[in-house]
């Protein structure tokens, strides 16, 4: 797999650059997991909501999204091309005069850091006032389910759920249910092992204004390990270990909105 040297902006000072060398057939989706995992980008914002990471590129003076489903390959992406990771509700350049360079610039009143506790203030300007919570517009609700085993879908609500090994004893259908309560009786190989009976859940599925997977404790997908309460944000169909071999699942997202 080829590799690409790029410059990436984590924000505005000279300081927030980091030149790269990527995979270039990697997702960014998978970058920006990584990223944020580096370089301890906060994970919610003031307001306690989930904070979800873009990717930027510059077109025609402007800066535009870029798909995390594609790879810089399918983008065609250039050796030292700039790439700019943000908060997508609040890019750190909004309210700025100018694009970050590779020299030293103080902070411009509007900018707001990616990084910091979750309790650190934004600061907006006078121009452009950030709204209240109350005065936000609620985004739509889309309806979420998992799939605990072949044919076993529960859906999840507004609420979310918690995941742990006395759950899916629970919900699993009888007979596999029975089966692996009596390989774990008998002390013998049961998938089920591997998952947490913590009251806090293996891991939690939630909604915040998108849906996140909540893993308290390891969680695997596609062969990368995810704990220590990380928030992995769910943008598609996803199947999931819970533990080191341990039991699958599948969180499948449904297209119709519910406008509240």
């Amino acid at each position: 797999m080829a590799d690409i040297t790029i410059r990436l902006y984590i924000g505005p000072s000279s300081s927030d650059l980091r030149e790269l060398v990527v995979p270039a057939e990697r997702p960014l989706g998978d970058l920006i997991i990584d990223w944020k995992k580096v370089y301890l980008l906060a994970e919610q914002d003031s307001q306690g909501e989930m904070i979800r990471y873009q990717l930027y590129r510059e077109s025609e003076g402007k800066k535009v999204p870029v798909d995390p489903k594609k790879s810089l390959r399918d983008l065609r992406f250039q050796a030292y091309q700039e790439l700019f990771l943000t908060d997508a509700c609040h890019p750190w350049w909004q309210g700025t005069t100018s694009q970050p360079t590779t020299t030293s610039q103080s902070k411009a009143p509007g900018t707001a850091p990616l990084r910091g506790p979750a309790t650190s203030k934004r600061v907006t300007t006078a121009t452009t006032p950030n709204p209240s919570p109350s005065s936000r517009p609620l985004p739509s609700f889309s309806p979420c389910s998992i799939e605990l085993a072949p044919g076993c879908v529960r859906q999840i609500g507004e609420t979310g759920v918690v995941i742990n090994r006395d759950y899916l004893l629970r919900e699993l259908p009888k007979s596999v249910s029975t089966l692996e309560r009596t390989l774990m009786w008998m002390r013998q190989e049961s998938r089920l092992l591997a998952v947490s009976r913590s009251d806090n859940g293996h891991c939690s599925i939630v909604w915040k204004q998108s849906w996140y997977l909540m893993a308290h404790h390891p969680v695997y997908i596609s062969g990368t390990k995810y704990s220590r309460n990380e928030a992995i944000q769910i943008e598609e169909t996803v199947t999931l270990l819970l533990g080191r071999d341990g039991w699958p699942i599948t969180i499948r997202l449904h297209s119709t909105s519910i406008t509240r």
